[in-house]
């Protein structure tokens, strides 16, 4: 099979779960947008406008930028929407800075805080983010010495359960179309009119060679974005280890020093990178025995992490 035959196999198996598929189909239909969000908040939501694909949110000079999957508006409030499909254990933290990010997207230089809108933060997780079993976690800031006492600074993170256990108390008081929605992003199967019109706009997407060929576009930059990653990590190998060699020297000798930092930094800067390259492997779905084969070294690590991702998988079916 081709390079070619590879990556039309792996558009035409897209689902709404892929970040670009996802950004795409909301960025086309707003109404889509409308309804996602009202089943999510239980609550009315505006006329949506402004909706964005893989928003980026440029950081300070040496600060980290964000790439939103999809971003919208209405009258009053700003969404940022993410499908979260690889379990991490940085979320909170995660969503804690895309809040700020969008927050000092929304306040234009010299107006006043008063004009800022409300802004909520959601990943749609198919995983159970925080294992209690509830189909939606929400947060808010409140005083910690009086519970009764929120901060109303209109800013919201959004946790969905969307591929995990939820308890059947829960069941019971929870919208049959969300669970619907979760029943779809789990299979693939639409039983319901949102969830088939989700599908049917899924398949416009696959079967228009404008976004095969932007899908196949947006990979590519994954790559480059990934193998810049990897000579960072390289770099910060090399600096750390010639730190090291650098203190160890003036014990042992400067030129030992030196040179057992700079290959200790080159061990652990192409060990991250390699990490880095199977992690991304493992996202795409790629065989653990392929990956083995391509990274015999880091054998441990492969297993390791194909073990996360099977029991996060079970844990995800059950």
């Amino acid at each position: 099979m081709t390079n070619e035959e590879k990556w039309e196999q792996k558009f035409q198996s897209l689902t709404f779960t892929d970040d670009f598929v996802f950004g795409t189909v909301l960025m086309r239909n707003t109404d889509l947008c409308k309804e996602l969000l009202k089943l999510i908040l239980g609550r009315n939501i505006g006329k949506i406008e402004n909706v964005e694909r893989q928003k980026d949110l440029k950081g300070s000079y040496d600060g980290k930028g964000i790439r939103l999957d999809a971003y919208m508006e209405d009258e009053s409030t700003a969404y940022d929407v993410e499908m979260q499909v690889l379990s991490v254990h940085d979320l909170p933290e995660r969503t804690r800075y895309y809040q700020s990010r969008v927050d000092a997207a929304l306040l234009a230089k010299g107006c006043d805080y008063r004009s800022l809108k409300k802004s909520y933060i959601i990943f749609i997780c198919m995983y159970d983010p925080f294992g209690q079993g509830l189909p939606v976690y929400t947060f808010s800031n409140i005083c910690e010495e009086d519970h009764s006492i929120i901060l109303e600074d209109g800013a919201k993170r959004v946790m969905v359960n969307a591929g995990g256990s939820i308890k059947k108390e829960q069941i019971k008081i929870t919208d049959p179309a969300l669970l619907e929605l979760f029943y779809y992003l789990q299979t693939n199967a639409a039983e319901n009119s949102f969830t088939r019109t989700i599908k049917k706009k899924v398949m416009e997407v696959i079967s228009e060679d404008e976004w095969r060929r932007e899908y196949m576009d947006f990979e590519i930059k994954i790559r480059e974005r990934e193998e810049l990653a990897e000579q960072r990590g390289l770099r910060r190998g090399l600096q750390k280890g010639m730190q090291q060699g650098m203190q160890q020297g003036m014990q042992q000798g400067m030129q030992q020093g030196m040179q057992q930092g700079m290959q200790q930094g080159m061990k652990e800067g192409l060990q991250l990178a390699n990490q880095r390259a199977i992690d991304n492997l493992i996202i795409i779905g790629a065989e653990p025995d392929k990956i083995l084969s391509m990274y015999p070294e880091e054998r441990e690590y492969i297993l390791a992490k194909t073990k996360e991702m099977a029991v996060t998988t079970v844990s995800d079916e059950g």
